[in-house]
């Protein structure tokens, strides 16, 4: 049956318009009658006269006011003619779970923000090997942003562990409670849901400061209510005894009159919704409370976070861990590493690993030593989403001296030593043991290297051109390959902004615009307009041409306070041997050598001496253009020696290409 959105709740509307009801409280409505309706638990005799949802349900009394607890929009109790619940069930009998959020969800909300492929939450809890269960004792698992609930499953199904969560949007944390209420098995967690779900914010819940100046306080009155709270609701939880509504209550309503006696404690705060899990016996605060932290934040772009957001991460925790516009998982990550004890296990979008945003948290990740692994190229991705993205898994109970990085298709693992994770950008590197002497030795004759630049070169050989439009007889001529024209600040035509070249077949168009196009997708040919070179800032450098195939290789260039000429510049740091250089070995970007297939470098000893003794007396002169010109060629006469043994790129390139700069 085909659904057609907003015109199904408008007619019905028509129908009860008498009732005062709003969109949003039908679509609760839909969703409620969706669960019960596919539960065993429906009762479909008609009837005549008006009645509820609530009476749709064969419940005890006791669960029903459970499930009428857990509700946001509170409709279960308002009556109805029968023929609406009728019409609804018309609705509702054919879709899936898919197909009913999207049905209640706005349109330009995508499917993948709340669903979490099962195979992904089944990996993320077996490499936090979280069944392999040393003791007895019963454990604390929380998502901070659930959704629909998928990562939680597993763990309400497990009997020694209890799962919380905190979910933002009411319709979705209703579509979580009420799908966990008709399909969990274990009776107790059911009646356990208006405890453990909450529907709440968790960037702003997450509070410290204050809860630390409401102890500092030392109110009589405030503690006494946090500690009959915190009482009641470990014997609940975490007891055997027998759990009755009853009991539920008596612990909402001390978390109501706490919150009604202090305002500021009214939204939801993860230090009183949670008092067990962060306070002891004698109210002392203890930090990293839950075992493990699960979830798949949202991925929010920075300019669609609201600006209230934006102010609250000029506190901490989030100020030293967060730098220029970044996306919201950030947040959510490092209020997961703040709130486990043992381990935290998320999938994220793969900029917090690359992009300049998350230095600070890299900073962090290396200035701590976690034992930290990340699992990236997967098999199984997210329905209507395009993102990179990563599982990550942290152990907070053991230090270790490397980040395990594995590249899941290809089962190929990499251990990139903390050590050489350097500044500014703090991008996680790889250094071939073989190689390390000689890293060390070059980075003693380029002490500054660091201190003055950092490049990120990306490298990307697109098909011959006349290949391309051949395949699809568009163009069957040989086309030249494109020349680059190099950019620098005492160009006279130098403009600041980003420049992007355009490049046609057989010709270049410059513009001053900040539109970025990425790669071309799996039904295009070839990009149009192609990005060459995309420079940030004030400072243009040059551009890398193979003859025959079109490479884009970027410079992101840091200039220190201490002048240097430019040529000297660009001779000191953007020389083939120091891309080579820094390409592989000082700031190995593990998204450009590793995922575009290029070989990892272990040049011989030889190759080693003639760049240090060329490179050494390059520093030592004086420099000028023609000079440059020189070192260049030696430089990359070395270099192409070197990638001539690489069989991958002798077969795609140097056969029948030559490499040579556009000055």
């Amino acid at each position: 049956m085909e659904i057609r959105g907003e015109n199904i709740f408008i007619n019905i509307l028509r129908k009860i318009n008498n009732h005062k009801i709003t969109i949003n409280e039908l679509k609760s409505i839909l969703l409620k009658f969706y669960f019960i309706f596919h539960s065993s638990l429906y009762s479909s005799k008609q009837i005549n006269k008006e009645t509820s949802l609530i009476e749709l349900i064969n419940l005890s009394q006791d669960d029903k006011l459970i499930l009428i607890s857990l509700e946001k929009f509170a409709v279960l109790k308002k009556e109805f003619p029968f023929s609406v619940f009728e019409q609804i069930e018309n609705i509702v009998k054919t879709q899936s779970e898919i197909e009913i959020l999207q049905l209640i969800q706005e349109k330009a909300r995508l499917t993948g923000q709340y669903f979490t492929n099962k195979h992904l939450v089944k990996r993320v809890y077996k490499l936090l090997d979280f069944f392999n269960k040393s003791s007895t004792k019963t454990r604390t698992v929380i998502d901070i942003s659930s959704g629909i609930g998928d990562f939680l499953y597993p763990a309400f199904e497990d009997p020694s562990t209890i799962p919380f969560s905190v979910e933002l949007d009411p319709i979705i944390f209703e579509f979580q409670v009420f799908k966990l209420f008709f399909t969990l098995q274990d009776y107790r967690k059911r009646k356990l849901l208006p405890l453990i779900t909450i529907n709440g914010d968790s960037i702003f819940g997450y509070n410290e400061i204050l809860i630390k100046q409401m102890l500092e306080k030392k109110d009589t009155s405030f503690l006494k209510l946090l500690s009959e709270l915190r009482e009641k609701r470990q014997e609940a939880i975490f007891s055997k005894k027998e759990l009755s509504f009853q009991i539920i209550k008596e612990c909402l309503e001390k978390r109501i009159e706490l919150s009604k006696r202090y305002p500021s404690l009214s939204n939801f705060n993860f230090y009183i919704y949670f008092p067990e899990i962060f306070f002891n016996e004698s109210l002392k605060l203890q930090k990293n409370s839950f075992d493990f932290v699960i979830g798949n934040p949202p991925w929010i772009e920075h300019k669609r976070i609201n600006y209230k957001y934006k102010e609250f991460m000029r506190r901490e925790p989030y100020k030293s861990k967060i730098f220029g516009k970044y996306n919201f998982a950030l947040p959510f990550l490092i209020i997961a590493e703040n709130l486990s004890k043992d381990k935290v296990g998320l999938v994220l979008p793969f900029g917090i690993l690359t992009d300049s945003y998350g230095k600070k948290w890299r900073k962090h990740l290396r200035d701590c030593r976690y034992n930290v692994e990340i699992y990236a190229d997967l098999d199984h991705s997210f329905d209507n989403v395009s993102n990179e993205f990563f599982m990550l898994i942290m152990h907070f109970k053991n230090k270790c001296d490397y980040i395990k990085f594995c590249k899941e298709k290809e089962k190929h693992e990499l251990r990139i030593n903390h050590n050489f994770i350097f500044p500014p950008l703090f991008l996680l590197s790889n250094f071939c043991p073989e190689n390390q002497c000689e890293i060390r030795s070059l980075l003693e004759i380029f002490p500054k290297l660091r201190e003055y630049a950092f490049i990120r070169r990306g490298l990307t050989i697109t098909k011959k051109y006349n290949e391309t439009y051949n395949k699809e007889n568009k163009y069957s001529n040989e086309i030249k390959s494109v020349e680059i024209v190099r950019h620098n600040i005492f160009s006279k035509n130098y403009k600041e902004g980003v420049i992007n070249f355009e490049v046609f077949p057989g010709k270049e168009k410059i513009v001053y615009d900040k539109k970025v196009l990425g790669a071309p997708g799996d039904f295009q040919i070839f990009e149009k307009p192609k990005i060459v070179r995309r420079n940030r800032g004030k400072k243009h450098f040059i551009g890398l041409d193979l003859k025959g195939y079109y490479v884009n290789d970027i410079f992101d260039i840091i200039i220190p306070d201490e002048y240097i000429d430019l040529y000297g510049l660009f001779g000191y740091l953007s020389s083939s041997f120091v891309q080579f250089l820094v390409e592989n070995f000082i700031v190995r970007d593990i998204t450009s050598n590793l995922f575009r297939e290029l070989p990892i470098p272990y040049p011989s000893s030889d190759i080693w001496v003639k760049m240090k003794i060329i490179t050494e007396k390059w520093v030592k002169s004086n420099k000028d253009f023609i000079q440059a010109k020189i070192f260049r060629n030696s430089i990359d006469k070395e270099v192409f020696d070197y990638f001539r043994l690489s069989q991958k790129l002798t077969k795609k390139c140097f056969e029948k290409t030559s490499l040579y700069w556009i000055e």
